[in-house]
């Protein structure tokens, strides 16, 4: 966790810098080649989510970072290709509850034990996208854009917090444990691999937020290792 903040932290600086100090960042420019840093972030939904899963997660929240390189190929068409950094937090759970059947030793409650986690990984890829602008003139005012993503997850770690008991084994009240951040390692449903499709509206005249893009990933994020469930990912990202 470390070193993804530190690394969110140079690359966060280099985007201030670049912003103040690259004229090429201006989309007026009558240049067909120019390098961009940008910050984008938003919200992703899993498909398919099984509450019956071991480790299971519904939403999940990202921050991206592109460096992209663009190439003016006409007035109104631009390709843009680069690195993108993605760092993801998908909040998880699990929950184990034992009845009287299962042949544990206790008189007439049964135990319930929940783990809340936080799935933390982060990837490195190439996006690739093709960018349509109506007005080439002013290229700000709209820009509707189709790209995939192909990312490898450097870091892919679980992060379990409160470890507790619902209701304890003996029928004389009840009990609550609480711990603290334990590192748990990656969960085996994980998958290495992530494949975007994407598509972006990129304009200037809505204030802060220059864009929104609608994606989704074309291979499993998850696969249950007890089901063989597939879950899959889809999300929404705003570009500031």
């Amino acid at each position: 966790m470390k070193r993804t903040i530190i690394i969110l932290s140079i690359l966060s600086l280099a985007l201030f810098g670049h912003a103040q100090n690259t004229p090429e960042a201006d989309s007026n420019a009558t240049s067909n080649f120019k390098i961009i840093l940008g910050l984008s972030a938003g919200a992703t939904q899993f498909n398919n989510g099984n509450e019956g899963s071991p480790y299971y997660s519904k939403y999940g929240f990202f921050v991206q970072i592109p460096l992209r390189l663009h190439l003016q190929l006409a007035p109104k068409w631009e390709l843009a290709t680069g690195l993108r950094y993605d760092f993801n937090i998908d909040p998880m759970y699990y929950t184990i509850e034992s009845t009287p059947d299962d042949g544990i030793a206790f008189p007439t409650e049964p135990s319930i034990r929940t783990q809340h986690a936080f799935h933390a990984s982060s990837y490195v890829g190439i996006p690739l996208s093709v960018t349509f602008h109506p007005w080439p003139k002013r290229k700000n005012q709209l820009g509707l854009s189709l790209d995939l993503f192909a990312g490898y997850a450097v870091t892919n770690t679980v992060y379990i917090k409160d470890l507790f008991t619902t209701r304890r084994l003996q029928p004389d009240g009840s009990e609550r444990i609480t711990s603290g951040w334990e590192e748990g390692g990656s969960w085996a449903g994980t998958q290495p691999w992530k494949i975007e499709l994407g598509m972006t509206l990129s304009t200037s005249v809505i204030g802060l937020v220059h864009g929104v893009r609608l994606f989704a990933n074309l291979l499993p994020t998850y696969v249950d290792p007890t089901t063989g469930e597939r879950i899959y990912t889809s999300g929404i990202s705003l570009f500031l």
